[in-house]
């Protein structure tokens, strides 16, 4: 019979683990190319910002030549710091994240061992890690991951300092939290107060009424205040400071990414691949345990409806107090993404960690002495597992269908997926069910890894940077100029200038008046054809983009 693996893992041991996974955050972090907006909106943003000899720009920064206030300047700052440090490219610019991303599986796993136990605490971190969303977007260098990181642990010193009862270890932890609070508002702004509302609604449901009086006593509202709204503060007397309140009003309404609030479940399913079957089935469970909790008194539900929630194996009670947390911190995020007006795939980063920790929460039900549930979570890993056996023979087709030789990228990465499954079926024949889940989520780390920083990379035929090397090598340092309404951002850090924009005829025959060599660029995109160019210009050449499904033409003036 096989032998349970044990979670009782040393310090060391689970700090090489940590360490391992910040090369898998890494590898291969320059490769992928710059092709969503906005990425290339930090990059270019924090380029900008460290060539200009005005320290005002580091509080008042610029996007290709004009003031950008719609978000607050921390990631811009923290690219920036990382290009005067390693140089102005892909992999300086996204390396502050991929570490936001390796400290926040930290924070993870530290929040779920307070909850539960270590093993949960193990399988949260695991999960989050090799979830779709995170292990792409914290590659990224977007907004969304330091205030992500920031935001989760705001999240868990509230709850920390909402449980201790000695009240000056209470008000530090609930300092902790304002600090973290603060920090969360200044790469993404309003979405700080996610942490604050899960702090209101976990004390209404948990009855912690006296956590709320030594909050306000703390003064963590106030350093949460200062530290958030210091940048606020010193832009509010710029002439452009108009912006900021426009920008909550396009997100709030809607204005350039309109959306329905239930297109965020199929999102949601698409971001936590591969473990999406235990997130449902955590998510399920964790919604029964809040109904329960609320309206447990009826007998009907307890009738009916009792073995959807009904938990007798050991250790039931921590996992019953820790589900109706994570559900709580969970529709503290996505109930009010649902009321505001833009939809974009990217706002649910945030509930990546509270969505790990739900499937974590499933699978060691499943897991536990005595559980009832066992059969039904075995069936969910066993789906997940039998559809992470059609990942070579996709890998296989895509690889044959983007190019042709098949290339060495894919021969490696089908052996390793091979070598996963493998090692997977023997280390859950000879340890257990706990083991192998732990091996099939170290196979998916390194896979995400080679699909990620290398796989990937390699089906981008055409693409802003071979655009911009073509650019270069024909045109050299001639001004460029776009014309249209419509302008790529990708293309402008891809070539590591600003390029102004010209909206009418007349204003782009001035540029070219006074710069005869500008070479014009406009773009179709999303069915917008362009204006028609003035008849001074010829066209010489046309790229199509990969990805973002975008033609430039590039016109000069006529000889």
């Amino acid at each position: 019979m096989p032998q349970p693996l044990s979670f009782r893992l040393s310090r060391t041991t689970l700090l090489l683990l940590w360490i391992a996974t910040l090369p898998l955050l890494l590898a291969g972090l320059g490769n992928a190319v710059t092709q969503r907006t906005q990425e290339a909106r930090v990059l270019e943003t924090a380029r900008e910002m460290l060539a200009s000899n005005d320290w005002h720009q580091w509080m008042i920064p610029r996007l290709n030549d004009k003031v950008r206030l719609e978000k607050p300047p921390f990631a811009y700052w923290m690219t920036a710091g990382s290009f005067r440090l390693f140089g102005i490219n892909e992999f300086a610019g996204r390396l502050p994240f991929a570490i936001a991303g390796w400290l926040l599986i930290a924070v993870t796993y530290r929040f779920a061992k307070k909850l539960i136990d270590e093993q949960f605490a193990f399988f949260s971190a695991v999960i989050l890690l090799t979830s779709w969303m995170f292990f792409s977007h914290f590659r990224l260098a977007e907004t969304d991951a330091p205030a992500t990181l920031f935001l989760t642990a705001a999240v868990y010193w509230l709850w920390q300092g909402g449980q201790e009862t000695r009240t000056a270890r209470s008000y530090a932890l609930f300092q902790l939290a304002g600090l973290a609070t603060g920090l969360a508002a200044l790469p993404k702004g309003p979405q700080a107060g996610f942490a604050i509302l899960f702090f209101i609604i976990w004390v209404l449901i948990e009855k912690k009424r006296g956590a709320i009086p030594r909050l306000l006593l703390s003064g963590a509202l106030l350093t949460a205040l200062i530290i958030g709204g210091s940048w606020y503060f010193y832009v509010r007397t710029d002439p452009h400071a108009a912006i900021l309140w426009k920008e909550f009003m396009v997100v709030t309404q809607g204005r350039d990414h309109i959306g329905h609030f239930y297109n965020y479940f199929p999102w949601i399913l698409r971001a936590t691949i591969p473990w999406t079957g235990l997130v449902l089935l955590g998510v399920i469970w964790g919604i029964c345990i809040m109904l329960f909790t609320l309206f447990g008194h009826f007998s009907w539900w307890n009738d009916k409806l009792g073995w959807m929630y009904k938990d007798q194996s050991e250790g039931s009670q921590e996992r019953d107090h820790a589900a109706r947390t994570l559900i709580i911190w969970a529709a503290s995020i996505l109930f009010p993404l649902f009321f505001a007006g833009n939809k974009q795939n990217h706002y649910l980063v945030p509930l990546m960690p509270p969505l790990a920790m739900l499937a974590a929460y499933a699978l060691c039900r499943g897991l536990a002495s005595g559980s009832k549930e066992a059969p039904l979570v075995r069936v969910v890993v066993g789906i997940t597992f039998a559809i992470s056996l059609l990942s070579p023979i996709a890998v296989f087709v895509i690889g044959r269908y983007q190019h042709e030789p098949f290339k060495l990228i894919e021969l490696i990465l089908i052996a390793v997926m091979f070598a996963a499954i493998i090692a997977t079926l023997i280390f859950a024949r000879r340890q257990g069910a706990t083991a192998g889940a732990a091996i099939y989520a170290a196979g998916l780390a390194v896979i995400f890894a080679i699909v990620q920083g290398w796989w990937l990379p390699s089906l981008n035929l055409v693409h802003h940077r071979e655009i911009a090397a073509q650019l270069r090598n024909a045109y050299g340092n001639r001004p460029y100029a776009y014309y249209g309404k419509d302008f790529s951002l990708p293309l402008i850090w891809n070539l590591r200038q600003t390029i102004p924009l010209s909206e009418t005829a007349d204003e782009l025959n001035q540029k070219l008046d006074k710069a005869p060599e500008t070479v014009v660029i406009t773009q179709f995109k999303n069915g917008r054809e362009p204006p028609n160019v003035p008849a001074r210009l010829q066209k010489t050449a046309e790229y199509e983009t990969g990805n973002e499904d975008a033609l430039f033409r590039i016109y000069v003036q006529h000889p």
